[in-house]
């Protein structure tokens, strides 16, 4: 019966193909399946309604980006890209200063745990946060205290002066630009954000020129959108939100 078989045709031309293209096959396969699976994520993956991003030392589980994802949704005024859903998202980057990582490595050989992090991908890291400033996709910004100046010194943050009355200026306010995030009523409040270092300072970042490539109408909209999140933070009182 094998041997029938092996007499068959397209036996005999299954073999010699794969004897011949086997490796080409394989690596067609791969890349056919990658794709399939890559494509498939976008497809599914649920548009948010905001972006904030954040970079400091804190390094987030999963578990807690999602309760601080979730806290933040309760900052959103309505579902802005009408999908029927309320949807926040945290692009969280880690950054640290050379001091910073001396730290956390001290930390991590006193709790016995394995440091990931070495001044090269921090320095990757310092080129992704840069390239998401740039991009126009997030309004908000929480920082840590090391890497703000640089930002706020570009031009690139927008000062209290420009958001507030000077009558209204927020009590949490760390200097013309920034406020304390830990400090606000809606930190105060949700437990989920004592994941971020105290000093966590939360910045309006100022709309990005590379933001028309969207439309000049629909980055307008989308940046007053993301604002009123900062004014809910800020304002945030129990059962008013």
């Amino acid at each position: 019966m094998l041997e029938k078989i092996k007499q068959n045709k397209i036996y005999k031309w299954l073999d010699n193909y794969w004897y011949h293209y086997k490796w080409v096959t394989l690596v067609t396969v791969f890349f056919v399946t990658v794709f399939s699976v890559l494509t498939a994520q976008m497809l599914t993956k649920e548009k948010p309604d905001a972006t904030v991003l954040y970079g400091g030392p804190a390094t987030l589980t999963a578990s807690q980006t999602a309760d601080l994802q979730l806290c933040l949704k309760s900052a959103l005024a309505s579902d802005y890209n009408g999908d029927g859903k309320k949807i926040v998202e945290l692009e969280s980057i880690v950054l640290m200063t050379e001091e910073q990582l001396d730290e956390a490595k001290e930390q991590a050989a006193e709790d016995s745990n394995i440091l990931i992090y070495s001044s090269k991908a921090l320095t990757d890291n310092q080129t992704t946060f840069a390239q998401l400033l740039m991009s126009g996709e997030q309004v908000l910004l929480l920082v840590d205290p090391e890497q703000y100046p640089d930002i706020r010194d570009s031009g690139g943050i927008v000062p209290l002066s420009e958001l507030f009355e000077p009558s209204e200026m927020p009590d949490c306010a760390y200097d013309d630009c920034a406020v304390v995030f830990s400090q606000t009523p809606f930190a105060r409040y949700f437990t989920a954000t004592q994941v971020l270092p105290d000093d966590t300072l939360l910045c309006v970042l100022r709309e990005s020129e590379n933001s028309i490539f969207k439309g000049k109408e629909k980055a307008e909209k989308q940046y007053r959108q993301q604002l009123l999140m900062y004014y809910k933070i800020i304002n945030f009182s129990k059962g008013k939100n």
